[in-house]
């Protein structure tokens, strides 16, 4: 939101990991006043060339994508890239920032990163030859700095004002104190933008640098309980700290990069099959042709079993527990 806020009306191209967080994060940025839309597998020919139409004339500002939907995207003039979910690759991140700055114009690519994937974006930065630079949320005091600024600046602008506006000002003065007016009436407007800006609460990142230097493994997850996938030769996956390994129990799983599993998908899977939550899964790693998935003891019985079944809509993913033969 304070990202949308402090780019205005600038286009902006946004990438989600999957179908439902596209549309998720579409609809509530429209909610609160956005001009957004959202561009997923789902949806037929026709609707999908009326939202790239509508991104394209600018009646829509912010196009929340999957990867898949956004292959073959050629539309000009989008000023920001945005990863809201990191990209599982270095093939995908390149994909995706190629989207801006076209024909020689420069543009803005913007990745969230969270505290515990720092180590891992530096990586991928380092294997691209990219310079990343590190910087906090936008505050909502610099939005509402910025947005008084941008109203001075209009209001600077005006040379004229209908007649019916300056006799009502006129007679508002006569009523009120000029100071207390202004106030009151800028107290009904929204500086920021389009909607409040929100309260962001950033980390020290000189602070996360020290720690992510000091660990080999990241912290549990934060939004959505998804996971980060690897680089291109896989070992991508969430971490968590060895001293909880006793409350995990290890399963293997027959999937790997090279047959098109990454974090977010493998999650989904497991939860769908194993009837569990993200919240219950530990560590993952994914290699080229397999998978290792730590889940809870306490729902690790019920899980293997349930896994195990026959699976109509992969049948030929098999669950079990790992063993180190």
């Amino acid at each position: 939101v304070n990202v949308a806020l402090q780019r205005g009306e600038d286009r902006m191209l946004v990438f989600a990991q999957t179908r439902i967080g596209t549309a998720k994060t579409a609809m509530e940025l429209s909610a609160l006043g956005f001009s957004a839309a959202a561009l997923h597998g789902d949806m037929g020919q026709k609707e999908r060339n009326q939202t790239l139409e509508a991104f394209r004339q600018g009646s829509a500002t912010i196009l929340v994508a999957t990867d898949v939907a956004a292959r073959g995207l050629d539309i000009n003039n989008v000023e920001e890239v945005v990863h809201y979910d990191m990209p599982d690759n270095d093939a995908t991140f390149t994909h995706r920032s190629g989207r801006t700055a076209r024909a020689g114009k420069k543009g803005v690519n913007t990745i969230f990163v969270p505290t515990h994937f720092h180590r891992r974006a530096k990586q991928q930065a380092r294997r691209l030859g990219i310079e990343l630079d590190w910087v906090k949320v936008p505050s909502a005091k610099s939005i509402r700095k910025n947005g008084k600024k941008k109203m001075a600046k209009e209001l600077a602008a005006i040379e004229t004002v209908e007649e019916t506006s300056f006799n009502f000002a006129a007679k508002l003065l006569e009523e009120f104190n000029p100071q207390f007016l202004v106030g009151a009436l800028l107290s009904k407007v929204q500086l920021g933008g389009t909607c409040k800006a929100r309260e962001i609460k950033n980390p020290d990142i000189a602070q996360v640098e020290k720690n992510v230097g000091s660990q080999r493994n990241g912290g549990r997850f934060g939004r959505g309980q998804r996971s980060g996938g690897g680089g291109p030769r896989g070992g991508g996956g969430r971490g968590r700290s060895d001293r909880d390994s006793e409350n995990y129990t290890r399963f293997h799983v027959n999937w790997g990069n090279n047959q098109g599993a990454n974090p977010g998908r493998l999650v989904a899977m497991l939860c769908r099959r194993g009837d569990i939550k993200g919240k219950q899964i530990g560590s993952i790693k994914i290699m080229d042709h397999s998978a290792t998935v730590d889940v809870s003891n306490s729902i690790a019985k019920s899980f293997a079993k349930l896994a195990e079944a026959p699976d109509k809509r992969n049948p030929k993913i098999k669950i079990r527990p790992w063993t180190k033969n």
